[in-house]
C-alpha cells in the first residue's frame, strides 16, 4: 500500500470497475481501511480524477484523461525525435 488515492486510481486505470474489494485486500481490510477507501474515492471524484455511474462503477475522470492524453503526446513526441536522428 502507498497513497490511497494513487492506489485507487491505479486500480481503476487497470480496468477494475469496482475496486473496493481489491483495495481492501491491498490494505489489509478493517473499518479504518474502509474509511480510507471512501475518503480517497470521495476526494478523487470531487477533484475530477474519477467518475462514478449509478451502478457505482468507477472510470477515469476528465482530469485523469487529460493527464493521460498529455503523457501520450509527450511520449510520441519524444519517440519521433529519436527516430529522426
Amino acid at each position: 500500500p502507498g497513497i490511497a488515492e494513487v492506489d485507487l486510481l491505479l486500480l481503476v486505470l487497470s480496468g477494475v470497475k469496482r475496486p473496493k474489494q481489491f483495495f481492501l485486500k491491498l490494505y489489509g481490510g478493517g473499518k479504518l481501511v474502509e474509511y480510507t477507501y471512501h475518503n480517497a474515492a470521495r476526494r478523487l471524484i470531487r477533484l475530477g480524477y474519477l467518475e462514478r455511474d449509478r451502478g457505482r462503477w468507477y472510470r477515469p475522470g476528465k482530469r485523469t484523461m487529460a493527464l493521460l492524453t498529455a503523457a501520450i503526446i509527450i511520449y510520441e513526441h519524444d519517440n519521433s525525435n529519436i527516430s529522426n536522428r
